[in-house]
């Protein structure tokens, strides 16, 4: 492809034909010139060549002025790794002996901080008196005399006569009968039944309500339901 150095050569050499007088060589040259620019108008755009080696860096500029406008914050760092540990602090110096403790004065400083319990009178429940009646030992020295129990008839004796024999007061435990539904149970020999406990309610039996007696049978009447097995039945007897 021609370049406009040899355009213009081309066009130079046309101008001399033409005074030479050779018209028709020249209206061919021409001809061809004009096909030629023809070509140089419709050239296709080569392909961008090797990068050239990079020029040296130019000096540097006048500093700018500094701008009064603060820029946007930028995004939180990441956390940086933990240093090492600082070397140990010097030691204290040791301070003044204290004074002696008064043991007095600790003493009443306790004393004043602990909460005494209030004095209240004890009372004893009916399935407190029960329990411990029950777990009396049947030796003699252990039984309730009859001269404590108020209103208890005086015994005259077998015969209705004679000398008299101190009745005892005994207890006897029916508990091993009891399974839910007995209401008659076996008792010991006795001369009257002084009363009937359980630890189930009604806990201390009304005598000719809740409970009646014949020989050595005690029968819980229908005013009470028969003690469960694993609930506690006794009766304080005379003997």
């Amino acid at each position: 492809m021609l370049n406009k150095r040899q355009i213009e050569k081309l066009k130079s050499r046309a101008l001399l034909i033409k005074k030479q007088g050779d018209l028709a060589l020249l209206e061919e040259i021409e001809k061809l010139t004009d096909e030629v620019i023809a070509l140089q108008d419709k050239a296709v755009k080569g392909d961008i060549g090797p990068v050239g080696p990079p020029g040296k860096q130019g000096e540097q500029g006048p500093q700018g002025e500094a701008s009064t406008v603060a820029g946007p914050q930028g995004p939180k760092g990441d956390k940086g790794e933990e240093g090492e540990p600082g070397k140990d602090g010097r030691d204290g110096i040791d301070g003044v002996d204290g004074d002696d403790a008064d043991p007095a004065a600790i003493a009443a400083l306790v004393l004043s901080q602990i909460k005494l319990p209030e004095n209240k009178p004890f009372l004893l429940t009916g399935e407190d008196i029960l329990n411990a009646l029950s777990e009396l030992p049947e030796e003699e020295n252990f039984q309730i005399d009859a001269r404590r129990i108020k209103n208890l008839p005086k015994w005259r004796g077998l015969l209705g006569g004679g000398a008299a024999v101190r009745p005892r007061i005994m207890n006897y435990d029916l508990s091993p009968q009891c399974n839910g539904s007995t209401t008659v149970f076996t008792t010991p020999l006795n001369f009257g039944i002084m009363g009937v406990f359980s630890t189930q309610a009604p806990m201390i039996y009304r005598p000719g309500v809740d409970w009646t007696q014949t020989d050595r049978t005690l029968t819980l009447t229908t005013q009470v339901d028969p003690p469960q097995a694993g609930q506690t039945l006794w009766i304080a007897f005379i003997r």
